[in-house]
């Protein structure tokens, strides 16, 4: 097995081929825009997010709730407070409560996170009876040259073209405009030598779609090759 086809299994192992968390939209109750105003109905809520005994979610865990449910995009704790009002401080202590009593309910959403923040999607197991039911679309898999072009600048970022070339055994022109045009790779200035080639980094939408916070969650790969020396353009 060659190292550019390891990587590339290796990435799908964690991005879609066999399955991406959450995929497949959860119900919205407005169209994916935040209210230009903290809930007034929570104002007063505890600044601690404990629920009592006799109820399965405090006002302010209620709120967090229907903010990632109808969310079009991942909250960063810090949009959260916002949100919320009140003290801020226990936003990642809320998160966890609520992905918490989520899974003692055995509900079908769970929370992920991804560069952008969190976001409530559907459990990955219901994915393949969403898509069969007609309820969601089969997330369109990426050819395997193209999986195996990311995966190459994922591991050796900085890259430059001619180096993924070289890597695969094949040219990737073509390969890199489609990446580009995805925006799962951007142009990240050029290589100090002659001719100053452009070079290539996986960029945040990147690690939004395949789940991961830093490009330190991306499996471990023996004898990665030392990245190339940069300018910026």
């Amino acid at each position: 097995m060659t190292r550019a086809l390891w990587e590339q299994r290796c990435l799908l192992s964690i991005c879609g081929a066999y399955g991406f968390p959450g995929l497949g939209p959860v119900p919205r109750f407005w169209p994916g825009t935040l209210p230009h105003a903290p809930f007034s109905h929570f104002d007063n809520a505890p600044t601690k997010g404990t629920c009592p005994e006799d109820t399965l979610r405090s006002p302010r865990l209620t709120a967090l709730e229907a903010l990632l449910l109808c969310s079009a995009e991942p909250l960063s704790p810090e949009a959260i407070g916002v949100q919320l009002g009140g003290d801020t401080s226990n936003i990642k202590d809320l998160l966890r409560e609520l992905q918490q009593a989520l899974h003692k309910e055995k509900s079908a959403l769970t929370l992920t996170e991804s560069v952008g923040g969190w976001k409530m999607v559907t459990l990955p197991d219901l994915h393949g009876w969403l898509v069969r039911a007609g309820l969601v679309s089969e997330a369109p898999l990426l050819a395997q040259p193209l999986a195996e072009a990311l995966a190459v600048v994922a591991y050796r970022q900085p890259i430059t073209r001619a180096d993924v070339d070289e890597m695969r055994g094949a040219p990737s022109t073509d390969l890199m405009r489609q990446l580009l045009d995805k925006r799962l790779i951007r142009l990240a200035g050029r290589q100090k030598n002659l001719g100053r080639p452009p070079i290539y980094r996986t960029t945040r939408q990147f690690l939004d779609t395949f789940g991961l916070s830093d490009l330190d969650e991306l499996p471990p790969v023996d004898g990665m090759i030392a990245g190339t020396e940069t300018e910026s353009t």
